[in-house]
């Protein structure tokens, strides 16, 4: 029972590591991404000298982000591979935990910073807009659960 225990982990983990490792760049510039990117830049009324301005910081936070997003894979990574051991080290996944965070803490500040970033460019009617919900809800029917609007 205990090597059926540990193979359906190994497998679990090995499926789950090969998923990560796929190649999928959500930080690319897809035709998606321009959509959405070209349907906020019409409904906040940009300029064009905002919207290049956008688009500039866009790109450098894509970069950042992606950095320490791989970064913290590496980390989760060594903790799949801390785990697999026979007896894991609770004092090592501790410390990638630990430097997970950090990383988790420095994109955090780096978006915050963005953030103001961008309400310097905006006015300040567009940048409520922008941070409004109604703005950011998708298009489409509203959620409902599998049991319709009214079930509880």
């Amino acid at each position: 029972m205990h090597h059926v225990k540990q193979l359906i982990l190994v497998a679990a983990l090995s499926i789950n590591g090969a998923i990560c490792a796929m190649p999928q760049d959500k930080y690319d510039s897809t035709s998606k991404n321009r959509e959405v990117e070209n349907r906020i830049a019409l409904e906040l009324g940009l300029t064009a000298d905002q919207n290049t301005k956008l688009k500039t910081l866009h790109s450098e936070i894509k970069i950042a982000h992606k950095e320490h997003i791989e970064k913290i894979k590496a980390l989760r990574e060594k903790s799949r591979e801390e785990l697999l051991k026979a007896k894991p080290d609770k004092t090592i996944l501790y410390g990638f935990a630990g430097e997970i965070g950090a990383l988790q803490k420095i994109m955090a500040e780096k978006e915050a910073d963005h953030l103001l970033k961008i309400k310097a460019i905006l006015t300040p009617e567009q940048f409520d807009k922008l941070l409004s919900r109604n703005f950011t809800k998708k298009v489409g029917p509203p959620p409902q659960d599998e049991h319709g609007p009214d079930d509880k």
